[in-house]
């Protein structure tokens, strides 16, 4: 329910150990990932809803 989800609240960031970096606090690098997965799962709907 998208509703449900607008009133939670998330916390996401982006960790990797390879490169030395322990968290990016802005969580820049994580923004695509995260469009994706959104995108695979219909988050936001169809394409047939786009009117």
């Amino acid at each position: 329910d998208h509703q449900e989800a607008a009133e939670s609240h998330r916390r996401i960031s982006m960790r990797t150990f390879s490169f030395h970096i322990v968290e990016d606090p802005a969580t820049g690098s994580a923004n695509c990932c995260l469009a994706a997965y959104l995108v695979k799962h219909r988050y936001f709907g169809s394409d047939d809803d786009a009117g």
